[in-house]
């Protein structure tokens, strides 16, 4: 007597597998990180007081500080994003705002964010090899946000 091979279902892609959140334990710890580094970096530029700033601006560069706090507040916007684009779980169960979190993640976080830092980067005063590799790492998260 013989026995049939069960077969699996393969219907479904392999990233829309149903599964547990803990399966994904770096979810959590990378909330944890945008949690507490937006915790950090954001309320002195809420103040919109130059002097709480923690870089300091160019003497020829009037826009440097008006540029740094939309570059944070962009940036945390992007943080506090990605970590919901990321997620399996949340991508797959909750598509529509999916989108909307990732539009909002292109428009309100990373396109402006992203200038911003471009800008910064380029007047930096902490020497050539800050400013390469700030503009670079600039370029690089504006041109893969594009690409993607």
């Amino acid at each position: 007597m013989t026995y049939a091979q069960p077969r699996l279902d393969t219907s479904r892609a392999s990233n829309e597998t149903p599964g547990r959140w803990w399966r994904r334990p770096w979810i959590v710890p990378l909330a944890f990180v945008v949690v507490v580094f937006v915790a950090f970096s954001v309320p002195p530029y809420l103040s919109l007081d130059p002097s709480r700033s923690r870089v300091p601006p160019p003497p020829d560069f009037p826009l440097h500080y008006p540029l740094l706090v939309l570059h944070v507040i962009c940036g945390s916007i992007a943080l506090g994003c990605v970590v919901f684009q990321i997620w399996p779980w949340f991508r797959n169960r909750h598509r529509t705002a999916h989108r909307r979190i990732g539009r909002t993640y292109v428009l309100a976080g990373v396109l402006p964010g992203g200038l911003a830092g471009l800008v910064l980067a380029a007047t930096t005063p902490f020497g050539p090899v800050i400013k390469v590799s700030s503009v670079m790492m600039a370029l690089l998260w504006l041109g893969i946000t594009l690409t993607g």
